[in-house]
């Protein structure tokens, strides 16, 4: 069996497709697990928290990284926060700090893009 077909075989095997095991851990169905990495820059946001340790990312670092104007990253990280795909911790003082970071479904769902592209490309196609 040459390289290509083993690693065909390896991509369709359910068991390395962490699609299932989220949507059963956390009682969703695929459509909503799909609109959670729908929009754009969810994914790269997602990315960016999932690097930036269990402490967190500061507005500030995200809004620079992604380069998005103020009113869409906030809108997105709001969006994500209702979802239970982000935690938003406010540290006080003067100016309040507000820091960001992975839920446990925001830490599955970035690790679970490609099979989740994969799916959708497959219904679309057929």
């Amino acid at each position: 069996m040459d390289a290509a077909h083993r690693m065909k075989k390896k991509s369709d095997s359910a068991i390395d497709c962490p699609v299932q095991e989220i949507i059963g851990k956390y009682g969703m169905d695929e459509k909503s697990l799909m609109n959670i990495v729908r929009l754009n820059w969810r994914m790269s946001i997602l990315s960016i928290l999932a690097s930036g340790g269990s402490e967190g990312v500061n507005y500030n670092r995200l809004y620079g990284m992604t380069g998005l104007n103020p009113r869409t990253l906030s809108i997105v990280l709001k969006e994500l926060t209702s979802e239970k795909v982000l935690k938003r911790t406010v540290t006080n003082g003067s100016p309040p700090h507000v820091r960001y970071s992975l839920t446990k479904l925001g830490a599955d769902v970035v690790r679970a893009p490609c099979p989740i592209f994969d799916m959708a490309r497959k219904r679309n196609s057929g």
